[in-house]
């Protein structure tokens, strides 16, 4: 008699797949996996992001010292020099007298035919919006900032910012930082001397000065919201107004009161000499709130700034790269400003020549007062 064999009972009607338990658990598992391993890519995305920011402003830093090295001086921000080199004497230039010092790194950081275009344009008394304008400058742009689209106006947003000093002054006028106007001005076209700062200029040292630092872009469309906002200030301040007084506009996280033009928001141009475009000054810690008289132009509290954890980062004048906390020492934030004799509320604080009393912030950055702090 022939046998067959026979079946398991146990494995009649058995699935060779997962139970609805089994997948529960595997989804479980893969999404604890998930959950642990997602702040470790972000924390790795952010690092690219950091050193690509500190590659930009090395790159600039380098930028500005072959610029110095060609010319015997660092490009002018507002007034420039150079500009009124390259057209004919005589030449009434309605947008030119604005540019900063950015538009004259670009053929320092591979960009020629952007910038041979965008003063060709000028020169022709083009207004800057739109077109070349509204290209983005890769190297002019920190890629942890939120807003990376282009600003109002058709002119595109940046990040870094030049060093004006420890004391808000107008963008005409010479200042305690690194980047001066190029020339002075007597409303007519005809330049008079070149009055930029060169490297022989900054005494407290080119590894102790900063030169560059960073400050993240706004929306017009939100410049109530910290931190990418600004606040408008008034017109019943002066170059003394001390950096608290900012502050005290912020109410639960927005500011109380906006600028009237909106078309302007801080970072929108990289070409122009605005104060809020491509300015900081370090009468206030990175990362604080941010004023200006009203429009884009005025005595202004316009501190670094930034998307990285804790501070901001800083080429110095040597193109080294710093990173500097939120916590540096600043001073006293409620003390005004004052002239040589001590007198506060002056009118024209910045021709105070002395030390800083901006603390460390201040120190660093200032060129001409034999201070040779460091930034650790």
């Amino acid at each position: 008699m022939n046998s067959f064999p026979r079946s398991d009972a146990r494995h009649i009607g058995r699935s060779p797949g997962f139970t609805l338990v089994e997948l529960l658990v595997v989804i479980a598992i893969i999404g604890t996996l998930v959950a642990m391993l997602l702040p470790a890519v972000q924390s790795a995305r952010e690092s690219f992001r950091q050193n690509a920011c500190k590659s930009n402003l090395k790159q600039l830093g380098i930028a500005a010292l072959n610029y110095e090295s060609a010319r015997r001086r660092l490009p002018g921000h507002h007034y420039p020099y150079e500009f009124r080199v390259l057209i004919n004497s005589g030449s009434t230039i309605t947008y030119g007298d604005g540019v900063g010092c950015f538009l004259w790194l670009l053929p320092f950081a591979e960009e020629q035919q952007l910038f041979d275009r965008c003063v060709s344009s000028l020169k022709s008394n083009g207004n800057g919006r739109g077109g070349d304008f509204a290209r983005t400058v890769g190297v002019f742009r920190c890629p942890s900032d939120r807003f990376q689209g282009i600003s109002p106006l058709g002119i595109a947003p940046i990040n870094y910012r030049a060093n004006r000093g420890d004391i808000s002054t107008a963008s005409y006028s010479k200042c305690r930082g690194v980047f001066s106007p190029g020339s002075t001005w007597s409303g007519s076209p005809i330049m008079t001397r070149n009055t930029a700062t060169a490297l022989k200029d900054i005494r407290d040292g080119l590894s102790t000065t900063v030169m560059f630092s960073e400050a993240i872009v706004a929306d017009s469309s939100s410049l109530a919201v910290l931190p990418a906002g600004v606040a408008k200030y008034g017109s019943s301040i002066s170059d003394s107004t001390a950096p608290a007084s900012c502050w005290a506009l912020v109410v639960g996280g927005t500011y109380a009161a906006i600028p009237s033009d909106v078309r302007y928001p801080p970072g929108g141009c990289w070409w122009c000499s605005n104060d809020s475009d491509t300015v900081f000054y370090a009468n206030a810690s990175p990362n604080t709130p941010r004023c200006v008289q009203d429009y884009n132009w005025g005595p202004t509290v316009m501190p670094a700034s930034s998307y990285h954890s804790g501070g901001v980062f800083a080429s110095m004048c040597d193109a080294s790269v710093r990173f500097v906390s939120d916590s540096i020492d600043v001073g006293d934030p409620t003390q005004q400003q004052y002239n040589n004799q001590g007198a506060p509320n002056y009118a024209n604080a910045w021709t105070y020549s002395k030390g800083s009393i901006r603390g460390v912030w201040g120190a660093v950055s200032t060129i001409g007062s034999f201070e040779t702090i460091r930034l650790e």
